[in-house]
């Protein structure tokens, strides 16, 4: 069970100047970040909502649904209101702001998302501070000019990494939000409400709005897609472990409802990941040695000619992990 003291915090949020209420939230020392969503102020007034406060350490960035953007540096002792030095939105404007994600490599920067579609304005607004929000500089950028923002995510594991929820999709930044692509091919054109990316297990979990939850297993590739992998010629990206699991019917027994939805789990063994700088224009193979935990060569494989591969390996039972492929062979004219 983790414990963990509650605290109260009085900020001023509203545009009027006037104290909204209190905040509670509860300071659990395993969890070095709280992240809080759409609650109503304690005294109760109308139509004032935080909509979005981010607590990590001694700093506090709160965002409500009538354009207030504030933080603070000494745990909640003092907040300032840096709305105003948001570029590029209507004056007086009471946008909502949607999301704020504090940077997990710098403690000065953070990413905001602001969404305008109560307003008639469903253009892309995000942005980003590196000092606390005295500056900010939009990063919307090559995102679509019609699909206002619901959520921005950096990358626990590549600051370069950026993810965007909008109205109508999924996108991502490789360059920290100098140029934004469409993520996956097959995901649905539905608004994306929020995004995680597991501690642990480094997958993808996306939450949609009328299309349920999506998860992209293992992103290690793109958050080892760094430039100077790109400059490589070829490149082997980290295997993540699997799990051996083994079925075991005897206590698998179950009562189900007429109607049980699931997902589908992610295939069994494990993926290894491989780049290639650009298509050959002839016959490639790339051979891989799989290793077991104790060094023991558990099996090998090849994959054809492709610019990104994933490749699907079956683990045995008997072998619980599987260390990172070795000995990658790339055999063509071009790459030597």
């Amino acid at each position: 069970m983790i414990k963990g003291a509650w605290n109260r915090l009085t900020m001023v949020l509203a545009c009027g100047g006037f104290a909204l209420g209190t905040l509670a939230f509860c300071a659990v020392p395993q969890m070095p970040r709280y992240r809080f969503e759409n609650f109503t102020t304690a005294n109760g007034l109308p139509n004032n909502h935080v909509y979005s406060v981010l607590v990590d350490g001694g700093r506090i960035w709160a965002g409500t649904d009538d354009g207030n953007l504030q933080v603070s540096q000494d745990a909640g002792q003092t907040f300032t209101n840096v709305a105003a030095n948001l570029p590029g939105l209507p004056a007086g404007n009471m946008y909502w702001v949607s999301r704020i994600d504090a940077s997990h490599f710098d403690a000065a920067t953070a990413y905001v998302s602001v969404d305008g579609h109560r307003s008639d304005d469903l253009k892309p607004y995000v942005f980003v501070t590196h000092d606390y929000g005295k500056t900010f500089a939009n990063i919307s950028n090559n995102l679509p000019s019609y699909g206002n923002v619901q959520v921005v995510r950096e990358d626990p594991k590549n600051p370069n990494l950026l993810f965007v929820g909008t109205e109508f999709g999924l996108y991502t930044s490789l360059d920290a939000g100098r140029s934004w692509g469409k993520f996956m091919g097959e995901y649905p054109t539905v608004r994306t409400d929020d995004i995680l990316i597991h501690p642990r297990d480094g997958d993808l979990i996306v939450a949609t709005h009328g299309r349920s939850v999506w998860i992209a297993d293992d992103i290690t590739p793109l958050e080892q897609f760094t430039p100077q992998v790109a400059a490589q010629d070829a490149a082997l990206f980290d295997v993540r472990p699997a799990v051996a699991w083994v079925t075991d019917f005897t206590t698998e027994q179950q009562l189900a409802g007429e109607k049980v939805f699931v997902g589908k789990n992610a295939p069994r063994g494990t993926a290894i990941d491989f780049y290639l700088k650009s298509a050959t224009g002839g016959d490639v193979t790339v051979a891989a040695r799989v290793l077991s935990v104790d060094g023991h060569v558990v099996g090998g494989l090849s994959a054809a000619d492709r610019l990104r591969d994933l490749v699907p390996f079956s683990v045995s039972p008997r072998y619980s992990e599987v260390r990172r492929a070795l000995g990658i062979a790339v055999r063509t004219s071009q790459l030597g």
